[in-house]
């Protein structure tokens, strides 16, 4: 979830050499008759930018002065026209969500045509007004904050993945409805995910935490665990840049018992900083006794792929291997019919593209989330601005596309691995196809049988009869 620092920030290194080249006639004022650094450009820029693109943040230069921007004239359009920045995946036509960052046509308009005339400063006293908050976002206060408990320092490089065991607080019961990330070290941090394990599963992963020595432990992903223990754990939220905090929409919340932990799994790169540096994130919750919403995250994937290897295999050289499954609402939300709230995609690091989509029982298709360029440095989850209703009768529908060629190789220490067919695994050269879904919260689990009479006592019963394909298995799971 290549570098998103070198590569991503702003394109290639080709792309930005040529940039370079047009520094040089960039920064004469052209007046009023066209657009301007200060009316035009600067308010864009703060408003969708500098987040990342700061001294000292995780992208490779600053945007926040004009003296800043001037030598990168050329990839700021390249970049800003083909909608590669500011970073968000979601296809367009598929549906609407919270928070999208993306620039209007107009807004790119007015980059491309500065860009253009050379980048005209203008005047500081005639800057634009601030363009505010992407649609759909409110105020965060937290009221639970959490902190890695020791400072970590990668040891492998360029990328390491590593989780932290976060013991939960609270004592009593309590909603998350909104949650934020602030970086240890904003320049080290490519990326985090958050997971709730409820607390019969903390043991699982504080042994994890135990044998594995330094600060939390490797994972750079912890699903294999999830499902071979059937541990009770599920998705909060991925955040691909540090995010000030954001509440959940539509009056959702997701229920936390006293004893549960919080797994933060962080994405280390240490080609923004040159060399191993140390962090020491902290992870900010906004909590409420009582929500409109309970909702749950729930995956969902044909458990025939990790179960059997035969039926998820990406053969090596292969430029579009992929796979798809439909999957019956009650192996997701637990029940017939429920609301989904988010959608979120989940592949590895050879994944090009996929799909989430609702069936009806009506033969129509309902887009859920589409993402045409997969890039596994930009791990996002996508609120729906409306639920989308599931009814008895519908299937989920995911979709998953792989392109196993030598440039797409998991690099290490810089140098590309050779190709190989490729099956389901946590691993960093394993893939994956998973759904990741916020539904209405499920109904409580059935109780335990009875044990058996003393009679019938050490009888072997007949073996657990697998999921059912095309559904998610019974527990909820994590996901890296």
């Amino acid at each position: 979830m290549s570098s998103r620092r070198v590569v991503a920030a702003l394109a290639a290194v080709g792309v930005l050499g040529a940039a370079c080249s047009t520094s040089e006639k960039s920064g004469g004022n052209k007046g009023a008759e066209g657009a301007t650094y200060f009316h035009d450009v600067k308010p864009i820029l703060e408003a969708r930018c500098v987040e990342c693109h700061t001294e000292g943040g995780m992208a490779p230069f600053s945007l926040e002065t004009y003296a800043d921007v001037v030598p990168w004239l050329g990839a700021i359009k390249t970049q800003v026209t083909s909608r590669s920045m500011p970073p968000w995946t979601a296809g367009p036509d598929c549906n609407e969500y919270v928070g999208d960052p993306s620039l209007t046509d107009a807004q790119i308009q007015a980059i491309s045509d500065w860009v253009d005339a050379e980048g005209p400063k203008g005047d500081p006293a005639d800057e634009g007004a601030p363009l505010g908050a992407p649609e759909g976002t409110r105020a965060f206060e937290a009221t639970v904050e959490l902190e890695m408990p020791d400072d970590y320092t990668p040891v492998v490089a360029p990328d390491e993945y590593r989780c932290f065991v976060l013991p939960w607080p609270e004592t009593t019961t309590k909603y998350i409805n909104g949650v934020g990330l602030r970086p240890g070290n904003k320049a080290m941090v490519h990326h985090a995910v958050l997971n709730l394990a409820e607390p019969e599963a903390v043991e699982l992963y504080t042994q994890k935490d135990a044998e594995d020595p330094g600060p939390g432990y490797s994972c750079f992903t912890a699903m294999a665990t999830a499902i071979n223990t059937q541990a009770r754990a599920s998705l909060i939220g991925a955040f691909e840049k540090p995010e000030p905090g954001q509440l959940f929409p539509n009056g959702t919340g997701m229920r936390v018992k006293p004893g549960s932990a919080i797994i933060l799994q962080v994405h280390y790169n240490t080609l923004a900083t040159g060399a191993a540096e140390t962090d020491r994130s902290t992870v900010e919750f906004s909590t409420v006794d009582e929500v409109e919403n309970p909702v749950r995250s729930r995956f969902a994937t044909d458990i025939r792929w990790a179960l059997l290897k035969e039926t998820m295999q990406i053969p090596a050289g292969d430029p579009d291997a992929w796979v798809s499954a439909e999957m019956l609402p009650t192996g997701v939300g637990g029940r017939a019919e429920f609301d989904v709230y988010w959608a979120d995609l989940h592949m590895h690091t050879l994944g090009t593209r996929g799909e989430l989509s609702v069936l009806r029982a009506d033969g129509t298709k309902e887009c859920l989330l589409r993402i045409d360029q997969w890039r596994f440095q930009w791990q996002q989850t996508f609120f729906l601005k409306e639920p989308t209703r599931i009814h008895e009768g519908d299937k989920l529908y995911l979709e998953c596309h792989w392109g196993n060629t030598p440039e797409r190789q998991y690099r290490v220490n810089g140098e590309a691995l050779p190709v190989q067919d490729v099956f389901w695994g946590d691993g960093s050269r394993d893939e994956m196809c998973l759904g990741n879904f916020l539904v209405t919260e499920p109904p409580p689990p059935a109780p335990l049988p009875p044990p058996p009479d003393a009679g019938t006592a050490g009888d072997a019963g007949p073996d657990s009869a697998p999921a059912e394909a095309g559904t998610a298995p019974p527990a909820d799971a994590a996901r890296d």
